[in-house]
């Protein structure tokens, strides 16, 4: 599917767009890039690290042959609202040139990532999940980087691994009621973060914020448990502004105030006039 995209945040009503031979691959790229804290646009990274992912809609805006045409429209409609960097399109992929060479590199990877794996290698990149990217633990051994990502999910060498895909599948989304309230203890009782709760239990980050925000599970009752939104840095400017007078970085600040990361600040502070 060709064409262009938008990256919408209904927090700040403002949005990215940007154009692809492959939408559908386009937006899981974003998504990798945004959640690893990697993406090339600054204020669409410290927007994601300000609300999270559930405060962003992923959307087809047209789909069309002359990309470079259509996504300076789109950018300059809605210049007055854009994550972007650049107002300028400029797609490579609208060249027939780069388009080739895109495709004979692929095969060129395609055939040299062809390395069987043993069962020490197996085990070897197990361990190495928790310290290395996914892509070098790929390029070292020479595999796909879905080989990797099919042996972390179970969905290969699992008698090994003794990682279960089906198990692992049905756990997402379907929580017990006795799951929430363990997780509402968490959210009530610990510091413990969402992403490290929703890996506990196989689900999404976003449904952890649900359950914390009331949108989900809201019927569970947990005494002392009141649902509310996440505390985001733009709640807390004045805290942030305390505690960096008193001469706390980033991260200490991030960690006492219970915020998803020390890049959030930053955002929040952007959001402050200076003083004149």
């Amino acid at each position: 599917m060709q064409g262009i995209y938008s990256i919408s945040c209904t927090q700040e009503d403002r949005v990215y767009i940007g154009s692809s031979i492959d939408i559908d691959r386009r937006w899981g790229e974003h998504r990798r890039r945004l959640n690893a804290q990697t993406h090339h646009c600054n204020q669409l990274q410290e927007a994601w690290d300000a609300y999270g992912d559930e405060s962003f809609s992923f959307g087809v805006v047209e789909l069309c042959d002359n990309l470079v045409l259509a996504e300076q429209y789109w950018l300059d409609k809605h210049s007055h609202h854009c994550y972007n960097t650049s107002t300028k399109a400029s797609n490579p992929m609208a060249n027939p040139e780069v388009v080739k060479r895109v495709v004979e590199t692929t095969r060129k990877n395609s055939s040299r990532h062809t390395q069987k794996l043993t069962e020490e290698q197996v085990l070897e990149i197990i361990t190495l999940l928790d310290t290395k990217a996914v892509k070098d633990i790929a390029d070292t051994y020479m595999v796909s980087i879905d080989t990797i990502y099919q042996i972390r999910s179970g969905l290969k060498w699992s008698y090994l691994t003794g990682i279960n895909y089906s198990s692992n599948n049905s756990r997402k989304h379907r929580l017990t009621e006795a799951d929430v309230t363990a997780i509402k203890l968490r959210l009530r009782d610990t510091t413990d973060t969402a992403e490290c709760i929703a890996q506990d239990y196989s689900v999404q980050q976003s449904m952890i914020a649900a359950i914390r925000s009331g949108r989900r599970w809201a019927h569970v009752k947990v005494e002392g448990f009141t649902e509310g939104k996440q505390l985001k840095s733009t709640d807390c400017v004045q805290e942030i502004l305390f505690l960096k007078s008193q001469g706390l970085t980033n991260v200490d600040i991030a960690k006492q105030l219970g915020l998803k990361s020390a890049s959030t600040i930053s955002y929040a502070l952007s959001k402050v006039a200076p003083a004149k």
